[in-house]
């Protein structure tokens, strides 16, 4: 989901005219950059689990996997900071859907539907730092309410919010280009064979 989100951003900034000289709101940064912090935490946090079972190596599996969850808290924040940029700068926009009375308010529902399910993962993140933090057969870890809570539920939820916004229909689609040069070829026609009753 986290990737959906990155690669909105990025087209905002790709489609508008708004073109910045700080190389942080460029939509190739944007795309790979963040793109990247996830694999990279993805990955740590793989690595960590993969230890922890291991007694021997739980520990430091443990540490490996809070270093990943880490990481990708901070790179959320961050990402939430170029969102909230891109919504305050006038010069980023959006394409209208059929169902929305004007740029403005369709800008705004792309990039709420953008920060409301970054939060949200935000928040998850947090519950699994927590989690991984109280170790095997902690409170936390315990408690099936919490898993409910704070994984299941905010993972529905961010589906509900998708589901309310479709982002595609924002989004001007790239058209095929004609070859300079180049005739439009004609439908193929077949001849039509009679037909023996």
């Amino acid at each position: 989901m986290a990737l959906v989100n990155y690669k909105t951003v990025g087209k905002i900034i790709e489609q508008s005219p708004a073109r910045s000289r700080s190389f942080f709101l460029r939509s190739r940064f944007v795309n790979w950059f963040y793109f990247t912090s996830d694999i990279l935490s993805i990955a740590l946090q793989g690595a960590g689990g993969g230890l922890m079972t291991s007694r021997t190596n739980r520990e430091h599996g443990k540490k490996i996997v809070l270093v990943g969850l880490a990481i990708q808290l901070f790179f959320f924040a961050c990402f939430l900071v170029t969102s909230f940029y891109v919504w305050a700068k006038s010069s980023y926009s959006v394409a209208m859907s059929s169902s929305d009375s004007s740029p403005l308010w369709a800008k705004r529902k792309v990039l709420f539907t953008v920060v409301a399910t970054t939060v949200l993962l935000y928040l998850r993140s947090i519950y699994r730092i927590i989690e991984f933090a109280d170790g095997y057969g902690g409170a936390i870890y315990s408690a099936e309410w919490a898993f409910y809570a704070f994984d299941t539920l905010i993972i529905y939820l961010a589906f509900i919010v998708y589901m309310a916004v479709p982002l595609g229909s924002h989004f001007v689609r790239a058209k095929t280009m004609p070859i300079e040069g180049a005739e439009e070829a004609a439908p193929l026609q077949f001849p039509m064979e009679p037909k023996n009753y």
